[in-house]
């Protein structure tokens, strides 16, 4: 083989290494393992801090997305869902939303039920597992005694009417519901701003969260089972 052609194969390989490549990055991009669709309570904690950071630490070669946008709503969630969540084809989705709703507390639980549900039906008709993280329930002190949910804003009953919704919608599609995600928070450094986690405090919450991800990325893709959800 001449010295011409050796260079045009070393130059015709090179080409198609860097077009795989550029597939196989693109393909990666386009997917995920794992999402995490929430408001501020996802996208908090700093670079390395955030729950999600900790979730991808505990679960190596699984690619954990965040898809928080702080003061995100039920509603907003809903309304990025296919594009934030279904194009990336994940095997989960953890859904972080409410906490914006309740602090506005401008919509009837009626409307929250809509949007909560939409997702999680989208999600069970695709075969997508679901988490339901949610930050109202029971809170615990530095003694681990469980003790009433604090709500230094906002009405009380209407917490505690979300997570009655929370829990219904839980049963009706058999999804993962987990109550108060920052119920082990009990202390001054586990709070950036004493409402978002700070770093320490998320590695509570993916501490929280792990197991039932876990469980959904090792169960074959989950059958959609409805109740009664009223």
């Amino acid at each position: 083989m001449s010295a011409s052609s050796a260079l045009a194969w070393f130059a015709l390989l090179l080409i198609v290494s860097l077009y795989a490549s550029y597939v196989y990055s693109k393909r990666t991009m386009s997917h995920a393992d794992v999402v995490c669709l929430g408001d501020s309570l996802t996208d908090c904690g700093g670079v390395g801090g955030r729950f999600t950071d900790f979730l991808a630490k505990a679960l190596p070669g699984v690619r954990v997305v965040n898809k928080g946008i702080g003061g995100n709503t039920l509603a907003q969630g809903r309304a990025r869902f296919n594009r934030d969540v279904i194009s990336l084809c994940p095997k989960v989705v953890v859904v972080e939303l409410g906490a914006n709703d309740f602090l506005q507390g401008n919509r009837s639980i009626e409307a929250l039920r809509d949007d909560l549900e939409f997702m999680v039906r989208e999600a069970h008709q695709r075969g997508i597992g679901v988490v339901m993280a949610s930050v109202f329930g029971p809170q615990y002190d530095e003694d681990g005694r469980e003790i009433p949910k604090q709500f230094p804003e906002g009405n009380p009953k209407f917490g505690r009417q979300i997570l009655e919704m929370e829990r219904e919608i839980a049963k009706c599609y058999g999804c993962k519901h987990i109550e108060n995600i920052q119920a082990k928070l009990t202390g001054s450094e586990h709070l950036s701003d004493g409402r978002h986690p700070s770093a320490a405090g998320n590695q509570l919450v993916a501490e929280a969260l792990l197991p039932f991800v876990k469980e959904l990325l090792e169960t074959p893709n989950p059958k959609l089972k409805i109740q009664n959800s009223k």
